[in-house]
């Protein structure tokens, strides 16, 4: 299986010992940098630099590799991803020697494990680093570890940022059980945010027809159309904070406005915390209006 990203084949953060001895270190240089803090040794025979993820440190001490979003989370921090109180690490089923994500001279208890989430299912293909699974088996433990509105989000992030492709995501639901071939049905990757999918998940629910990415002559491109009359847009803090940009955003919603238009403006926050509320909004506005 094979990706059409560079970004798939992601750089290694995790050092053998060899490396460090054919670099010119001794072994007694070794055992100084961990004392200064200059290496940080993991687990025996590896070794990171200081400020490396705690992800990728916990994996790589506990004897496996980084999967799903936590994985993403380290591959691309563009690629969106819900906030996740997990660390998701992989194990290799015949690993016999797993230790704890603190300490490296513990070994694994599964009620120490703290916020690790550990799974030993079987792998497509071999990990694409020391810290990091192949892209195929992260995306097939993140369909099978998270809701499916997370998941289309996630995987809708991956398709828009070009990480991955169509073909490549079939192959990747071919391996799964059938239960999980709906989601590659029902991804878009002209989303360019999570509120985006989620929205559009939103609307087909609803039975509301849509068009995403409509360009408005005088306006521009708005995320949404609804029945000729309504755009939605998608707001977010990061892109959408400030005065200069709300200022900016009310002189086109009033441009969008003399054309026929009305805007609806939904918070990133509602559309993840508060789904209803966006409900409500949009079954209002489409009741209210004879165009609908």
């Amino acid at each position: 299986m094979t990706t059409i990203s560079a970004l798939t084949v992601p750089d290694e953060r995790v050092l053998h010992r060899h490396e460090l001895l054919a670099l010119g270190y001794t072994p007694r240089r070794i055992t100084a940098a961990v004392r200064d803090g200059s290496l940080v040794r993991v687990r025996r025979d590896r070794y990171v630099r200081p400020g490396t993820d705690r992800a990728v440190a916990a994996a790589v001490r506990i004897g496996g590799h980084l999967t799903c979003v936590s994985a993403l989370a380290v591959l691309d921090p563009e690629i969106f991803v819900f906030a996740h109180d997990h660390v998701h690490v992989h194990a290799d089923r015949q690993a016999s020697r797993l230790r704890g994500p603190g300490v490296s001279h513990k070994h694994w208890r599964k009620s120490e494990a703290g916020d690790v989430r550990l799974s030993r299912r079987r792998l497509t293909e071999p990990p694409a680093s020391r810290h990091l699974l192949a892209v195929g088996d992260i995306v097939g433990q993140l369909v099978r570890c998270l809701p499916e509105r997370e998941v289309i989000a996630t995987l809708d992030s991956l398709l828009h940022r070009r990480i991955v492709d169509e073909p490549f995501l079939r192959e990747v639901f071919r391996a799964l059980p059938a239960r999980y071939r709906r989601i590659a049905e029902r991804l878009d990757a002209r989303a360019e945010s999570g509120t985006e999918s989620l929205l559009r998940l939103l609307l087909v629910e609803l039975g509301i027809p849509f068009e995403v990415q409509v360009r408005i002559a005088g306006v521009g491109r708005v995320d949404f159309v609804i029945g000729g009359f309504l755009i939605i847009e998608c707001d977010s803090k990061a892109h959408h904070e400030g005065w200069e940009k709300q200022r900016s955003d009310r002189r086109r919603d009033m441009k969008a406005a003399a054309r026929g238009y009305c805007t609806l403006r939904i918070l990133a926050e509602d559309m993840f915390h508060h789904p209803e509320a966006v409900r409500e909004a949009l079954l209002g506005l489409m009741a209210g209006h004879p165009r609908a």
